[in-house]
């Protein structure tokens, strides 16, 4: 089966499974193939799109984490303040992800933007489960850590709607409000003697950072409990590739390398390898575009490599994207997030606005001639020359420097951060590698790229680190 988004579904395609309502109304029966009055019913219900079979997709099986019957169940629990049930449900879910190998995520959920609090919460409790289950924890913590992730937002019940949801930048006293949400969590909790006590702290402390910078009481490293840093990592991820009244969801690609990037300051980095390795970033069915501009979907990941899955192209060739044949492939912004760059003129004066900015790059020049246009960039071949450009000519505003994977760059990069605190750096990476990104933490990177890289989203990650 594969996922197909409601825009591109077409009269006579075949339903992979039934698809139900908020309210567990069958609304789409597998046996019968769509017609049109199908198919506007689905988009009326805002439902973003379906699993289908068809003979691209008959060999490829899908196990979702959560079924849909389930995930109802659980938000119901949610909504209903029913924590009994709640701790009922995640019985199940680690049951289920236990004794599930080869686990995907499903893509067609239906949340709500008044649900969104509860949906959220779900999945979360998921992503923990799966990050708890790559980290090594038994069944018994497995089950607390979920009871966590379930109820870790509860408290934001208590917060106001419109605070919630406002499109601009919080003031301080509404991000104070925000900010009482964890409390509001744990109180919930504090009386249960039936849950255990690390889901309760986990609940309390979702929102400290690895460095201390975060709330409610500015704890660092490992005296912020385990259970709270798998659902720091959870709860982001969730947030930024979600919809939201206030943004549009971020580009997978995008989410990854802030994980990737908050090593060390936002989140613990054994915590971000164990959910690169467990959690599938590009779920199985996902439709994606290559580098190259073609078009596929995803029929398998790959453990040791994830942002390098197996792709099956619509003409039916399987393209394995961590195999030699192909490593000068990627895949790019995924279709349902890519960016419109059909008004090309439109970017070009957007991109002027930063042609005054210097770039310094010790890596390849051939790739990142797409930069040359707009920015001004100064290349060198080793990180002896960078330095004594440095020296002479002040910093520039964005530094890039390739990573090898022996990592002889790793010290110099360090010293630099002692010597220009505010300078940007992005590294670039081979591939992706948790030793050489725990190695860099104490540089407080701008971000990361992981080659090879599609121009078009080199320009965007060079603007979005510019620009913040």
């Amino acid at each position: 089966m594969r996922f197909v988004e409601i825009e591109e579904l077409e009269v006579g395609m075949q339903p992979a499974e039934d698809i139900y309502d908020d309210d567990d109304v069958l609304l789409l029966d597998s046996t019968k193939k769509l017609d049109e009055q199908y198919i506007n019913g689905l988009r009326n219900m805002k439902i973003l799109g379906i699993y289908i079979e068809d003979y691209l997709s008959k060999d490829v099986v899908i196990k979702n984490a959560i079924s849909h019957r389930q995930r109802r169940k659980t938000v119901e629990s949610l909504k209903n303040m029913d924590i009994a049930a709640g701790m009922t449900e995640a019985k199940s879910i680690v049951a289920g992800i236990v004794n599930n190998n080869d686990i995907s995520l499903d893509m067609k959920d239906m949340r709500t933007f008044d649900d969104y609090t509860y949906f959220h919460s779900v999945n979360v409790a998921v992503l923990a489960t799966l990050i708890g289950k790559g980290y090594g924890l038994n069944s018994r913590d497995l089950v607390a850590l979920c009871i966590a992730g379930l109820f870790h937002d509860l408290g934001k019940t208590k917060v106001d709607v419109s605070v919630l949801n406002k499109p601009g930048r919080l003031d301080q006293t509404e991000f104070n409000q925000i900010k009482k949400h964890v409390n509001y969590s744990y109180d919930l909790l504090a009386s249960r003697s039936d849950i255990d006590e690390q889901a309760k702290l986990a609940a309390l402390y979702h929102h400290e950072n690895f460095d201390g910078t975060g709330y409610p009481e500015g704890l660092a490293g490992e005296k912020i409990p385990l259970f709270a840093r798998i659902l720091r990592v959870a709860d982001v991820y969730d947030s930024l590739i979600s919809k939201r009244p206030y943004k549009e969801p971020f580009p997978v690609t995008e989410t990854i390398e802030y994980l990737l990037g908050g090593c060390g300051t936002l989140f613990d980095s054994r915590v971000v390898y164990a959910f690169l390795r467990a959690v599938p970033i590009y779920p199985k069915g996902q439709k994606v575009r290559l580098s190259d501009g073609r078009e596929g979907f995803v029929v398998s990941n790959n453990i040791e490599n994830p942002l390098r899955p197996t792709v099956r192209l619509f003409t039916g060739e399987d393209i394995d994207l961590a195999g030699p044949r192909h490593l000068t492939l990627s895949i790019a912004v995924t279709l349902d997030q890519s960016p419109d760059f059909s008004d090309e003129l439109q970017r070009r004066k957007q991109w002027r606005k930063n042609e005054y900015k210097k770039i310094m790059v010790c890596d390849e020049k051939a790739e990142y001639e797409v930069l040359d246009v707009d920015y001004n960039l100064d290349f060198h071949e080793t990180m002896k020359s960078l330095v004594t450009a440095l020296v002479k000519h002040g910093q520039p505003d964005l530094l890039i420097i390739r990573v090898r994977p022996e990592g002889d760059e790793i010290p110099l990069i360090l010293k630099l951060r002692q010597a220009y605190p505010s300078l940007k750096i992005v590294a670039v990476l081979d591939s992706y590698d948790m030793k050489l990104i725990v190695d860099l933490g104490p540089a407080k990177l701008a971000g990361y790229i992981m080659k090879p890289q599609d121009m078009r989203s080199l320009v965007e990650k060079v603007e979005n680190i510019l620009s913040s």
